[in-house]
Order: structure tokens, then C-alpha cells, then sequence
């Protein structure tokens, strides 16, 4: 962990990967969200400020359990992780339910970035909610990241 501003420096690492598991056993502590949130926080932090590809986040060891799956690559997705780790097809489906933008996420970004448009300088409303600059951004990212262009 400590290393981990040095580790980002270097060119040819393009993305962090977390194993909650291994990091645990190290510690000796638990393996549950909030026993690794101070870690995978400081993953996540340290791989915007480097500029790098967002991490992916460790696996979920019950593969039997999709629900379990999907809630941790909720919890993961909503630190900033670009992704996680899988270890059976039946991990496939949950993770990319919660990784991959919904047609309804989809036609919304394009809802903003047609507001923004139109609407010209400052602040627009879309949906009965204040669009500006960091929401007219994270719009514009969810269509490029699914391939569409704005």
C-alpha cells in the first residue's frame, strides 16, 4: 500500500489490481467492505491522481452466490473501481449488470448531453435535476465508455 504512489509512476503499469484475500491474510484481519474500505479507497484515490486506468477490484469466493456477487461489485463500482475480478461464468452476468450502463442510463446521459446542447452556458435542468459541468462530464464518459458518441 505504501508503495503505491512509486508503483503508478512507472509507464508500464496501466492499472492496479486489488486482492482483497491476500491483503486480509497480511493483516490478519477481516475480509468483509468495511474492513477493506480504508484500502480500496486509497486504491481508487491514488490511481486518478496517477492518471491511471481505474482498478479492478478483488473477487467475490462464493461463486454460487450471484447476489453476494452483484453487491460487491456495487460497493466496488461505487468507490470508483472500473471493474472486478472473476472466477466462474455465473459472476459474468451480476457484474456486468452493475458495470455496464442500462439502456435507461443510456438514454439519459444522451437526455443531458441534448440539454447541455441546447441550453448553451451554465447550468441546465434535465429530469427535474441541476445538470452542470461535472454531471454533463460524467454523461459524456458513460457514452463513450459504452461506444457511443454524443
Amino acid at each position: 500500500m505504501f508503495a503505491m504512489p512509486e508503483l503508478l509512476a512507472r509507464d508500464d503499469v496501466a492499472r492496479l489490481v486489488f486482492g482483497h484475500l491476500d491483503f486480509a491474510l497480511d493483516l490478519g484481519s477481516g475480509r468483509d467492505h468495511e474492513a477493506m474500505l480504508y484500502a480500496r479507497s486509497q486504491i481508487v484515490l491514488h490511481s486518478r491522481f496517477a492518471g491511471k486506468a481505474a482498478p479492478v477490484d478483488s473477487v467475490t469466493p462464493d461463486f454460487r452466490d450471484e447476489t453476494a456477487c452483484r453487491l460487491d461489485a456495487e460497493a466496488a463500482h461505487n468507490l470508483g473501481f472500473g471493474g472486478k475480478l472473476l472466477i466462474h461464468p455465473a459472476q459474468v452476468a451480476p457484474v456486468r449488470g452493475v458495470f455496464a450502463p442500462s439502456e435507461s442510463d443510456l438514454a439519459w446521459a444522451r437526455r443531458v448531453i441534448a440539454a447541455v446542447e441546447e441550453g448553451g452556458r451554465g447550468a441546465v435542468a434535465v429530469d427535474g435535476q441541476m445538470v452542470d459541468k461535472p454531471v454533463e462530464e460524467a454523461a459524456r464518459r458513460m457514452l463513450l465508455r459504452s461506444g457511443q458518441t454524443d
